[in-house]
């Protein structure tokens, strides 16, 4: 799985930049549960998704806190936390994010993605 948060170490970092290069790892029928934002399709949908998110927290900073493969062998939970601002308050918001994500044959074919590393466990069976 070291390839894996490799992947999703470089999305991170991709995504603080403002770069679309990891939509190429997304399959064209992915689908992409938001927590707060809706349920989006494949790349075009998880570009949407990001730049909606950003939209709101513009110049959010992320990064991959913490990996954790569960029993199911095609899913990773990863931690995110995140820092930043909102875009029309200006208020500072610390925020950790928590995803369930299904990789096949290479590719990230469903993101679920929660509002807290709580709920990504639950989702996964791995609460306690």
């Amino acid at each position: 799985m070291y390839f894996v948060a490799r992947f999703f170490a470089e999305i991170i970092r991709d995504m603080g930049r403002g770069s679309f290069k990891w939509l190429s790892s997304i399959d064209a029928n992915a689908e992409i549960r938001f927590f707060s934002v809706g349920t989006f399709r494949g790349p075009a949908g998880a570009q949407e998704a990001v730049e909606g998110w950003m939209e709101v927290f513009p110049g959010t900073t992320w990064e991959l806190r913490e990996f954790i493969d569960p029993p199911r062998q095609d899913e990773v939970v990863l931690l995110v936390p995140g820092t930043g601002a909102g875009g029309a308050s200006g208020v500072p918001v610390d925020m950790e994010v928590g995803y369930v994500v299904t990789i096949q044959n290479g590719m990230a074919t469903r993101f679920d993605v929660y509002s807290s590393m709580q709920e990504a466990l639950e989702a996964a069976g791995l609460s306690e």
